[in-house]
């Protein structure tokens, strides 16, 4: 370190650590480790919430899939045939197309 006035130079950092009490410092070392460990569980909690959506989100697309398949299956049974369901399908589509 260089000198001035016999003193050593500080940097910002070190002169606000020196400056303190030892109280001061203490209570400054427990509020930055306070809030490490609050910012860590928040980020594991993050994490943890994308991991259960992702895997909530997948089952549910799945779900909804096989929904729409028995539903899709049912409805072709009552229609009859893919013309009689792509007719349906049309007047469906006027219908909504109208509101």
């Amino acid at each position: 370190m260089s000198e001035d006035n016999g003193g050593p130079v500080l940097t910002g950092q070190k002169k606000m650590w020196s400056d303190m009490t030892p109280e001061a410092r203490a209570i400054r070392s427990q509020a930055m480790s306070d809030g490490r460990k609050r910012a860590k569980a928040k980020r594991e909690r993050a994490i943890k919430l994308k991991a259960t959506r992702r895997r909530s989100d997948s089952s549910s697309s799945i779900d909804d899939t096989l929904e729409l398949t028995k539903l899709a299956a049912s409805l072709l049974e009552l229609a009859g045939s893919r013309d009689a369901v792509d007719h349906l399908l049309d007047i469906a589509e006027l219908v909504k197309g109208g509101n």
